[in-house]
């Protein structure tokens, strides 16, 4: 089961354009984060201020999750801190319905089976830290999924943009890293968007 997402919220990403420091590629082998680990990183001092949701998560939402099994936590530490932590995000497993893809996308999948996903509960930055480590956290993301690196593989990432559709973030995701979002029986779309692993991997071939 997974937790019950509100919105992965980056604060401070590349969701307005702004150059980032440390691109996704700069994201490769090995993986730039580590599990978390509340004896020894000071996520107390973690602040995020364009989202109390994201800069509470390790105090009020982390013991919850951590006893239920709900989520496992990776964080990017400042390189001159290890205690330090820049970035976040939490993983957990999902499913679609093969008929939520688009057609294109339903050709890449195993038909008759439902669609393996990891979602992203949370995601954020802290303020302190460099600009642009959103697309370097969810690329990480991606790579950890496929790689199987203690999360189980999946055919993609799902989210809940923070403020649903036709916000700011919702459209970075959409536009800037290709999410494609879920739509309800009326077409219109919801906040929740998902991306297969290869359109954000570029040793998959970004398909």
């Amino acid at each position: 089961m997974s937790e019950q997402s509100r919105g992965a919220a980056i604060g401070g990403s590349t969701q307005g354009g702004e150059p980032s420091s440390l691109t996704a590629d700069a994201v490769t082998d090995p993986l730039k984060t580590v599990a978390f680990n509340p004896g020894f990183h000071r996520y107390r001092d973690f602040r995020c201020t364009k989202s109390s949701r994201v800069q509470d998560f390790f105090i009020r939402e982390f013991p919850r999750f951590d006893a239920y099994g709900y989520c496992k936590v990776f964080i990017l530490p400042n390189p001159k801190d290890p205690t330090g932590i820049w970035g976040y995000y939490t993983v957990s497993s999902a499913e679609l319905n093969q008929s939520e893809l688009t057609k294109t996308q339903q050709r890449q999948t195993l038909g008759g089976y439902p669609v393996p996903l990891s979602r992203i509960g949370f995601m954020g930055r802290d303020d302190g830290s460099i600009r642009g480590l959103g697309e370097a956290l969810l690329v990480d993301a991606a790579r950890r999924v496929h790689r199987g690196a203690d999360v189980n593989k999946a055919w993609g990432l799902i989210l809940d943009a923070e403020g649903g559709a036709g916000t700011k973030l919702f459209c970075w995701y959409k536009e800037t890293m290709k999410f494609t979002p879920l739509r309800d029986k009326s077409g219109v779309e919801k906040g929740t968007l998902y991306c297969p692993l290869r359109r954000l991997l570029p040793e998959l071939g970004r398909n």
